[in-house]
């Protein structure tokens, strides 16, 4: 009885964070001018956090070296460092970082997980991507709206 009560329990926090999570993605919760402010707005900001990370391409998936940035919610992305313009940003307060355990090298890789997107990332250094998690993740929305799951068990964690 009490694995099934955990198993609801389960999917209905899935179940609502899907529903969210589609919402979003279908621009009912944030729509796109809102994306536009939130990266504009940011572009202002210090840098909170900077340094080499590896992109997979969303095409050509081989990994290219970038320049990150994280500024405010959006961490930007340059071919060089010092460059002025960005090759792209993701807006990190609708995503969710985890490990990317399909990639390698296994330990140093991790993805952004948005409504339109997964970003595939590794660093140079389990240490690296380990603080650039971390910082990621308290960037993003607050923990109780995301619903985490160990794959193996499919269990909540403690």
């Amino acid at each position: 009885t009490t694995t099934t009560t955990k198993t609801n329990e389960l999917n209905i926090n899935t179940n609502c964070w899907w529903n969210i999570w589609m919402n979003i993605e279908n621009d009912r919760i944030m729509p796109q001018s809102h994306d536009n402010q939130i990266i504009e707005q940011s572009r202002q900001l210090s840098i909170t956090k900077s340094g080499w990370l590896y992109k997979q391409g969303k095409w050509a998936t081989a990994w290219k070296r970038r320049w990150f940035e994280l500024r405010g919610s959006v961490l930007y992305y340059f071919k060089n460092s010092g460059d002025t313009n960005d090759r792209g940003s993701i807006i990190l307060e609708v995503a969710y970082i985890r490990d990317c355990p399909h990639a390698e090298p296994l330990n140093q890789c991790f993805e952004i997980c948005i409504p339109k997107r997964v970003f595939n990332i590794y660093a140079e250094s389990f240490e690296e991507a380990r603080s650039w998690i971390s910082t990621l993740t308290k960037t993003t929305v607050p923990r109780a709206y995301v619903v985490q799951v160990d794959i193996n068990t499919q269990q909540q964690p403690p």
